[in-house]
């Protein structure tokens, strides 16, 4: 009778080991991010390179970090002509915003090519904003040169914490799929607290690397990336 047991412990031994076969908690990445929020009722969308790393410290717990640095720049320059008037317009902005975030997951096997990750995070978000706006208007009658000139510089900074449950599944030999929903918490932000969404898409190229594709939605701003990643 003992030995039933003992084969129970062995069955449920293999088909763990097995299920997170499927899944590659170790690695490091980095490629290209989009950061998008709404700033003044417009909306602002950077591009950048986003970082990242992942460690499976033992059978059920993961810790890993991201680093996302994403900018922007606009400049133009306009010359207007009427009667007897010249007019330049000189425009510049530059917009900047940088994220991390540090995680741990707890790991939670459900089937053989299923598993659940309830995963806390604690981060930074940092944006920057500076426009310069220069008119120059030149009268070519009254022989006279009048200019307007308005700089805009604004700096804001948000702690975020939160806490997702993600649904990762092998959809296809080295096709796998993550569907997140969780909860944000922006500690200096106008509205605190969010609702949180999260698809990825992830491709086995070959045992060693891995192509992610990542969308998530916190409400107030987006993240898109699409990292390369190398598995140890």
């Amino acid at each position: 009778m003992k030995l039933i047991p003992l084969a129970l412990s062995a069955a449920f031994l293999s088909t763990t080991v097995h299920a997170n076969d499927h899944f590659n908690f170790d690695y490091i990445g980095a490629g290209h991010a989009k950061f998008k929020m709404e700033v003044l009722d417009t909306d602002v969308s950077l591009k950048g390179y986003a970082i990242e790393g992942s460690n499976q410290v033992n059978e059920n717990w993961v810790i890993s970090a991201q680093y996302l640095k994403t900018s922007d720049e606009h400049s133009f320059n306009t010359v207007n002509e009427a009667a007897n008037t010249v007019a330049l317009h000189t425009f510049d902005q530059d917009v900047n915003a940088t994220q991390w975030n540090v995680n741990a997951a707890y790991l939670v096997d459900l089937e053989e090519n299923a598993l659940l990750e309830f995963k806390s995070s604690i981060g930074r978000i940092d944006y920057n904003e500076k426009m310069l706006s220069y008119e120059r208007v030149v009268d070519t009658h009254a022989d006279h040169t009048y200019g307007d000139l308005l700089q805009y510089s604004a700096e804001a900074h948000t702690s975020v914490f939160g806490f997702d449950a993600n649904y990762h599944i092998n959809l296809h030999g080295n096709f796998t799929a993550i569907v997140g929903l969780g909860y944000q918490h922006l500690k200096d932000a106008q509205e605190k607290n969010e609702l949180a969404i999260k698809f990825e898409l992830q491709y086995e190229i070959t045992d060693s690397l891995s192509l992610s594709a990542r969308y998530q939605n916190a409400d107030v701003y987006e993240n898109h990336f699409v990292t390369l990643r190398y598995n140890f």
